[in-house]
């Protein structure tokens, strides 16, 4: 809402500033139509919005649209086109846009893939404390994405993201564990992390670490997963749980 003017108004304004080429206006209405906050949700529109802005030299536009071509929303998918987007962003300091060109890079197709950029970026964005960089770099490690897979390097990234109560790594790293034949094989702590993964905000994420935990319980014997849940409650109490993801 446009300070001292109704939605309608707002929006009305918003409309008028695009029309006259405001950068801010195009962002901001490139969003609206993307997430249907004021508007119906309209992928396409939003594209259209945000390429205006992004062409203004935008940064959050940019990085924007670098994510929309990296997921088909609003316009075709384009790896190269979302690598050019993300640059552009990145090169402004667009923090979002540095970690997703970071995983990009690292694990992007014929004519984006360059991991050993990918990496020093998520790494530097790890370093200052990025969960979602650290989590990235877990699950670049863990699944050999455009890197050797290394398990004890990923278990590094992961565990940093996961105590700080990132669902996303908290999920990788309980995966991580449960692994067979893994160096790291400890079932216990893994399943322990998935049910603090389960245990975090209702999302996909929450989902699909349930359904890890539905066959838990019929493949791992009950005094395993009493110990686990045991360990669930030990590390929630010390890390809490504040942040999702």
């Amino acid at each position: 809402k446009v300070q001292g003017l109704s939605r309608d108004q707002g929006l009305s304004a918003l409309f008028q500033a695009a029309d006259a080429g405001h950068a801010d206006a195009n962002y901001l209405l490139g969003i609206i139509h993307a997430t249907g906050q004021g508007q119906p949700r309209d992928p396409q529109a939003a594209a259209r919005y945000l390429q205006v802005a992004a062409n203004a030299g935008h940064a959050d536009a940019q990085a924007a649209l670098g994510q929309a071509y990296l997921s088909g929303q609003g316009v075709p998918q384009d790896a190269p086109q979302a690598r050019h987007w993300l640059e552009q962003a990145a090169a402004q300091g667009e923090p979002k846009a540095r970690i997703n060109l970071g995983v990009l890079l690292a694990s992007g197709g014929p004519g984006v893939a360059d991991p050993a950029r990918g990496v020093e970026l998520l790494r530097a964005a790890a370093d200052q404390g990025s969960a979602t960089a650290q989590h990235n770099l877990g699950q670049i490690y863990a699944e050999g994405l455009g890197v050797p897979a290394h398990p004890e390097t990923a278990y590094g990234w992961y565990l940093l993201a996961a105590e700080r109560g990132y669902q996303r790594a908290q999920l990788g790293l309980g995966r991580l564990l449960l692994q067979r034949g893994s160096p790291l094989f400890d079932p216990a702590e893994g399943a322990a992390w998935i049910m603090l993964a389960a245990a975090g905000p209702a999302n996909p994420i929450t989902e699909a670490a349930s359904a890890v935990l539905t066959r838990l319980a019929e493949s791992l014997p009950q005094e395993l997963l009493t110990d686990a849940r045991e360990r669930a409650r030990v590390t929630m109490m010390r890390i809490g749980m504040n942040s999702g993801g």
